[in-house]
């Protein structure tokens, strides 16, 4: 995060919060990355009212995520630019990254930023899609929080294929119950 909170403060100078942030920065608040500071901590250091100080990380986290799938250029790296959405239950969350190289389906993607925006960091790739548009390539990577399995996957498929269950039922329940009513009907 020190290096979203530069970009950061950098493209909104004019924030309420961007004095705070800048402290921040300067106090490398992310010393060390398996302890991690608490707010009680940042407010007496910085003698500022820890109510305060909560309201501007809720909005400095807001605008990272927003700059992220605004203006991911100014993130950039080497690397394909990809739009990430990641959802878990109810809680949702779409991103641009570049990122070195494009995940499988299948595979596992951790991104700690995202745990406050959808309550997880931990997800599996569950779709990719390429766009090309004239001379600009992006792809489009479905994470889902949800861990589930290739063969809870397939039976989706074959359930759907069969006719057996609708997208609207995909859509409309929870993974677990999609996952129980596909217990329910290939159970042997």
């Amino acid at each position: 995060m020190p290096y979203y909170s530069k970009v950061l403060a950098e493209t909104f100078p004019e924030k309420v919060y961007n004095n705070f942030l800048k402290k921040l920065i300067e106090l490398n608040f992310l010393k060390d990355e398996k302890r991690r500071t608490t707010i009680k901590e940042v407010s007496i250091e910085l003698n500022e009212k820890a109510d305060k100080i909560t309201k501007w990380i809720h909005s400095i986290y807001e605008d990272i995520l927003e700059l992220l799938y605004n203006k991911p250029e100014l993130f950039k790296t080497d690397g394909t630019l990809c739009t990430l959405t990641m959802g878990y239950f109810d809680s949702y969350c779409c991103i641009k990254i570049y990122l070195p190289f494009l995940p499988r389906k299948g595979e596992h993607f951790d991104f700690s930023f995202t745990k406050a925006k959808t309550g997880t960091y931990n997800y599996r790739v569950k779709h990719i899609m390429h766009e090309v548009n004239e001379d600009k390539y992006e792809a489009v990577i479905m994470l889902t929080g949800d861990m589930g399995s290739d063969y809870g996957d397939w039976l989706r498929e074959k359930a759907l294929f069969h006719q057996e269950i609708g997208y609207r039922d995909i859509l409309e329940m929870n993974s677990f119950q999609v996952d129980d009513l596909l217990r329910k009907l290939y159970r042997s």
